[in-house]
């Protein structure tokens, strides 16, 4: 690579998936904020009431959270009466499900994520949104690796 190439941010890969996350996540808050929730937010609220209950630290790897992250959100999500944590029979694991009012909540917010997902993907084009959900999935295990 040239020198050249290493100045322009073009050519950072890391710099323009940081920039499209930042542009999918204003999309998605901007059809949430009615309810005043964050894509983030109700990514944790779906993935929770998709598993029914979850352990923090299985939530956290399931959205790719570090454990600081993890915890400062759902700070958030426990003190708005959204999510319930239990502890396991070992105390070191907090079991999290959704209260009535999260799943209230969370199924108010579907069809305003709906409605996002609907408008991104026709900006995208079909083909390009699969396409870049393809590149996306196989982006992901290179961390493990």
């Amino acid at each position: 690579m040239a020198k050249s190439e290493i100045l322009n941010p073009e050519f950072c890969t890391s710099q323009n998936l940081r920039k499209a996350a930042r542009t999918a996540a204003r999309h998605y808050d901007q059809a949430l904020q009615p309810l005043g929730l964050k894509t983030t937010q109700f990514t944790l609220l779906a993935k929770i009431q998709g598993a029914g209950e979850i352990t923090q630290n299985d939530l956290a790897n399931n959205v790719g959270l570090d454990k600081t992250t993890m915890s400062r959100n759902l700070r958030l999500l426990e003190k708005e009466e959204l999510v319930r944590v239990a502890e396991a029979e070992d105390r070191r694991i907090r079991l999290l499900s959704l209260s009535g009012k999260g799943e209230r909540l969370l199924e108010k917010a579907k069809p305003h994520w709906r409605k996002a997902q609907k408008s991104f993907v026709g900006e995208l084009g079909q083909d390009t949104w699969q396409t870049l959900t393809t590149i996306l999935q196989t982006i992901e295990p290179i961390e493990n690796r």
